[in-house]
């Protein structure tokens, strides 16, 4: 009788365990899209400069996408909803628009409409809203509602009337029905911001003249 010589397992051995904070790296370094540092993932991921390395990454990349969806969206200059004067407009729900700030209607795919008269505001807080959705990492393109009858609109007009601002529009009633269906709508009423910040600079103008009374 010949006795049988017991075979050596040929597996390889088992990598050890990667804890929690390990993972994170991976799935970072995966979504930063790093081959190279990928390739020899098994030799770096417990070395310390993997995470500085990573967040000088996220930064960089996150401040050049902030800047290029900037550039495309259009949005322009405009005053910091900071600076609002929410005691300028006779009717304006403050609560209701921090809502927009927040983004929660875009969460739920609903609609923003602004109203009101000319100069009260409501190009100002579309461009703060548009710009907050920026920063929150969406995509956004800045437009008026003489460009595009967009998600976020703007308007002076009462819908009875906006055939008048699309004169050419056929279904201008269903486009309205369609956009108000689902639409967190705003009214905002006053006078005009342009005209008292106007009349502020001609008074501060006036008084900086040589003879101006105190």
């Amino acid at each position: 009788m010949t006795s049988r010589i017991p075979s050596r397992s040929t597996a390889p051995p088992s990598a050890p365990a990667q804890t929690p904070a390990q993972v994170d790296l991976l799935r970072r370094a995966q979504a930063l899209r790093l081959p190279g540092l990928l390739s020899h993932w098994d030799q770096v991921s417990t070395a310390p400069w993997v995470p500085e390395l990573l967040r000088w990454e996220e930064e960089e990349r996150g401040a050049n996408s902030m800047q290029r969806r900037l550039a495309r969206s259009k949005i322009g200059a405009f005053k910091p909803i900071a600076d609002f004067d929410w005691t300028w407009p006779k009717v304006c729900d403050r609560g209701a628009v921090e809502e927009l700030m927040s983004l929660q209607f875009m969460a739920e795919h609903a609609n923003a409409i602004l109203i009101g008269p000319n100069g009260i505001g409501k190009t100002t807080i579309a461009r703060n809203i548009a710009y907050q959705a920026l920063c929150a990492g969406r995509t956004v393109l800045f437009v008026t509602a003489a460009d595009m009858l967009a998600t976020l609109s703007t308007t002076n007009r009462a819908f009875s009337q906006w055939h008048e601002v699309f004169p050419n529009a056929a279904c201008v009633v269903s486009m309205i029905d369609r956009l108000i269906h689902k639409a967190d709508i705003i009214g905002i009423e006053g006078d005009s911001f342009r005209l008292k910040e106007a009349q502020e600079r001609t008074a501060r103008r006036k008084a900086r003249r040589p003879g101006a009374s105190s």
